[in-house]
């Protein structure tokens, strides 16, 4: 074959190789094309169901707030229910399981402002009730054991105002603000007025010279120091924290009684010998000492008086609120508390960390001024409508707790007579002491105060309990021994008064006592006592009975919360140190925080706040 045909031959095959080698290329440049849109569209879609769920948590988060503003604006929104047309509010709602049918959402959902997403909210009854029920919300939207309501809030996202991308909820609980959300309590720091007469001017004629201290209620007649205390220490000690303040600030200090001791006048029982004026004529500050420990949470709506460094808190998370101010706009919270002018006690600073600390210490609570004030209900009238009529008793009754039953001296209110006899703790826990004929008042220096006054409503109480209950009285609440919580036991223990939580203290020489001498401690009287239970005092204090006389006894140690009116004397010192009575060591119950005794009090108007919120997988 000539030379020219052959190499035709191979220009015409090299022309079809190229053909194949093109045809490749291009074939494998789609399938790229391919491959590279498709992994575009499948980071697209993720990041789209990424930016969904965002803004559904976002759309939830925006729901819960809402809630809350409303909550605020109105402390019982929660109690409409689902009423308020328009709100977002639903009874709860349980998705359908999948089918052939795709299930129809009946839940009012509220849009964002920028339309972005929306959101919905039901309220979550009880575990045993099918809905929330506007007559009776507490019964079916707020768990008696903690006590807590809960909703639950949903979000998802929108495009073109319709829902897309998957749903997240979110499970909000609401709690009270509440006296056991601290070991201590106390609306006013001063010694209670309806005391001062007994436990300072015994045995005189108060009644002072014509002109010097007029009745505020009967003209032309004198005021005794009783009615004075009631009129003068009956408020708040606030200091201005700025000159030109004027918000209701009330001032205590300086409030002075004019008293001299007379030369001659009526004493009680015969007794002689000198007496002291009244107590500088001011009222009586109650101080924190140097060696007390509030070992929790505490508030008060006044301001503390101390002396040395008293240690308040365990850890910076347990918060020391004051509802005074600061002294001064530049000092603030380190000058929203008193000095004792007792000796030695100048210089005094509460041992607590600052709000201002950069460096706060892990072992102690953080001091809060300008906090809300709680107040106090006027009575226990609520937990006497809740004691069955078997466990409501009349008149002084002792009640000795035991493991699974309780030993009753006293008689019920239908006029069932105990002596000494055990009967089971009440199925709903609670008991109440009524008062049968009570007409005189307690005196903290009548060495017969249980007997001169036993038609009042008067619970004795003492011994180991290991079931929760509840025991409130109309009149006083005497503890007359330990009361302790076994180790392990879930038990909680509430006690409520009207009037006095006393812890009693016997003294050899009652007279003497309530003269002013000094007489030693008698038999009965309770070494380091301890006290497992949360104790409200309504109206007056917890004390100690005979505070001022005796030795020294220990400590006296209280595992639970103290709420309380007035502060009570529970001993005596000078300077720092103990004359009488007892140091204090008040430990917080933490279980109180989500556990509390039946049917427990809350302060009037109590506020709700969101305890915690969680994200509910799957959303609902």
């Amino acid at each position: 074959m000539p030379l020219r045909n052959i190499l035709a031959r191979v220009r015409r095959a090299e022309q079809g190789f190229s053909m194949v080698v093109t045809m490749g290329a291009v074939s494998l440049m789609l399938v790229s094309t391919a491959v590279a849109v498709q992994s575009v569209g499948a980071d697209q879609d993720v990041g789209r169901k990424d930016r969904d769920r965002k803004a559904a948590y976002s759309a939830a988060e925006a729901g819960l707030q809402v809630y809350v503003h409303r909550l605020l604006n109105d402390n019982t929104y929660w109690a409409q229910c689902d009423g308020v047309a328009g709100d977002g509010i639903n009874q709860p709602w349980k998705k359908p399981a999948p089918g052939p049918n795709p299930p129809v959402d009946p839940r009012d959902w509220q849009p964002l402002p920028d339309n972005s997403a929306q959101w919905t909210t039901e309220v979550l009854p009880v575990a045993d009730k099918p809905k929330c029920d506007v007559n009776d919300p507490e019964g079916t939207m707020v768990d008696p054991g903690t006590p807590t309501f809960r909703i639950r809030v949903t979000g998802q996202a929108l495009v073109n105002a319709k829902p897309t991308g998957p749903k997240r909820s979110l499970i909000a609980t609401f709690k009270r603000k509440s006296f056991l959300d601290y070991i201590y309590f106390t609306d006013l720091e001063a010694q209670d007025p309806s005391i001062y007469v007994s436990s300072i001017t015994k045995g005189w004629d108060s009644r002072e010279r014509p002109g010097e201290n007029p009745s505020p209620t009967e003209p032309g007649k004198q005021r005794n120091i009783s009615e004075w205390g009631n009129v003068a220490c009956s408020q708040y000690t606030y200091v201005k924290a700025v000159a030109n303040r004027s918000d209701g600030e009330q001032f205590r200090v300086n409030q002075k009684f004019k008293f001299t001791t007379p030369t001659s006048g009526r004493r009680e029982r015969g007794s002689t010998g000198s007496w002291s004026s009244f107590a500088g004529n001011n009222c009586t500050e109650i101080t924190f000492a140097d060696s007390d420990w509030i070992q929790g949470p505490m508030h008060t709506n006044d301001i503390p008086q101390i002396c040395g460094r008293p240690r308040f808190g365990r850890s910076p998370a347990d918060v020391i609120e004051i509802s005074g101010p600061g002294d001064t706009a530049e000092t603030d919270e380190r000058k929203s508390w008193r000095v004792s002018s007792q000796n030695g006690c100048s210089g005094s600073t509460p041992d607590v960390n600052f709000e201002d600390d950069t460096n706060p210490r892990d072992d102690v609570g953080t001091w809060k001024f300008n906090q809300k004030l709680l107040k106090l209900p006027s009575s226990n009238l609520s937990l006497k409508q809740e004691a069955p009529p078997n466990y409501t008793f009349k008149g002084r009754t002792y009640l000795r707790l035991n493991s699974g039953s309780i030993t009753v001296t006293g008689k019920t209110a239908a006029g069932q007579v105990y002596n000494n006899q055990s009967i089971a703790y009440p199925e709903n826990g609670v008991i109440y002491v009524d008062n049968e004929v009570c007409t005189k008042t307690y005196d903290p220096m009548d060495a017969d105060d249980l007997e001169d006054r036993k038609g009042c409503g008067i619970a004795v109480v003492r011994g180991q309990y290991n079931t929760s209950l509840t025991i409130a009285a109309a009149d006083d609440i005497v503890l007359d021994g330990n009361i302790i919580r076994p180790d392990g036991a879930p038990a909680v223990l509430g006690l409520v008064s009207n009037n006095f939580i006393r812890l009693n203290h016997p003294v050899a020489d009652q007279a003497a006592c309530a003269r002013g001498d000094n007489s030693s401690n008698a038999t009965g009287w309770l070494n380091n006592p301890r006290i497992d239970a949360a104790l409200l005092a309504l109206k007056h204090s917890f004390l100690v009975d005979n505070w001022a006389c005796g030795a020294p006894m220990g400590t006296l140690t209280v595992n639970g919360a103290i709420a309380q009116k007035y502060r009570g004397p529970v001993g005596t010192g000078s300077g720092k140190a103990m004359a009488s009575g007892y140091f204090k060591l008040y430990k917080y119950d933490d279980r109180l925080r989500v556990r509390v005794p039946p049917k427990f009090i809350d302060p009037v108007e109590s506020a709700w706040g969101i305890q915690s919120y969680q994200e509910q997988a799957p959303a609902q």
